[in-house]
């Protein structure tokens, strides 16, 4: 077990919500807010590997983007395009990194996890969620989404690493990169992530170690800024730097934030118009 693990947090921030008798489907972004990295032995070579490579790909995207012009400059904005139209619960669900929360991997660890929740040990990690609008059983609500998420993820996972081999023959091309065998491994990349960051909020859940805890303070966010009685979005783009500072969110979660406010919008959209044609 984790050292840090009461230190995880997951936040329910409602999008929408039905309005006027239609049927429309409650959009929620669940933050997880993670320990900060605290390695008490060396890195091994394998992670210095890893990060030496995040590190230079990171880089390297961002030259790309300064680029005056050209394929790399291209290549970046259309790259920058694709990346927002990810999944709003996609971006979120892979930004969980398990190695900082409790270890549950083995039943063991899971059995030591479970016992210390019967004793009454405050081992919990409180999903705080706004007890005046949106979903009234948000437990329930985030079980039902990664029911859907971790079996989609799992299969565009197999998808994308079965085709990266088959773009091969584009290395073949000179000067440009084989840009489309990267896509696939980071579209690859991307989806097993979430996978597995569903597979262990899962177990988190199965173990009853995520509580439901209404929060005051998203209750306040809310109730400042109230939405039109028949208007089905609950979070908007006004709302966003009310809701950092009162929740102490970090500055890079604010464009994860806004894609998630023009998703939720957009889906709801061509819902309601679904439901008009019908």
């Amino acid at each position: 077990m984790s050292p840090h693990a009461t230190k995880m947090r997951i936040l329910a921030i409602p999008l929408t919500r039905p309005v006027n008798g239609h049927t429309l489907t409650p959009l929620v972004y669940y933050h997880a807010r993670m320990p900060p990295v605290q390695r008490i032995s060396p890195p091994s070579r394998i992670t210095q590997y890893k990060d030496k490579a995040w590190e230079k790909a990171t880089t390297m995207w961002a030259d790309w983007g300064k680029a005056e012009g050209g394929w790399k400059r291209k290549t970046h904005d259309y790259g920058e395009k694709i990346y927002d139209r990810l999944d709003f619960e996609e971006i979120a669900l892979k930004s969980i990194d398990p190695a900082l929360g409790p270890h549950l991997l083995s039943q063991a660890e899971g059995a030591k996890v479970q016992g210390a929740l019967e004793k009454g040990d405050p081992l919990k990690i409180p999903l705080f969620y706004p007890s005046q609008v949106g979903p009234t059983k948000p437990l329930q609500h985030l079980t039902q989404l990664l029911d859907h998420r971790g079996p989609k993820h799992r299969k565009w996972f197999w998808i994308f690493a079965i085709a990266a081999p088959f773009t091969a023959p584009f290395a073949l091309i000179p000067v440009i990169p084989n840009l489309p065998f990267f896509f696939c491994v980071w579209r690859a990349w991307s989806h097993w992530k979430a996978y597995k960051a569903a597979d262990y909020l899962r177990k988190l859940i199965s173990l009853d170690a995520v509580q439901p805890t209404p929060s005051p303070i998203l209750d306040e966010v809310y109730a400042t800024h109230p939405p039109p009685a028949d208007s089905p979005y609950l979070l908007r783009r006004d709302m966003l730097t009310p809701l950092m500072t009162k929740m102490k969110l970090a500055p890079d979660s604010a464009s994860d934030i806004l894609r998630a406010i023009d998703q939720a919008r957009s889906r709801t959209e061509k819902e309601l118009q679904k439901q008009k044609s019908l």
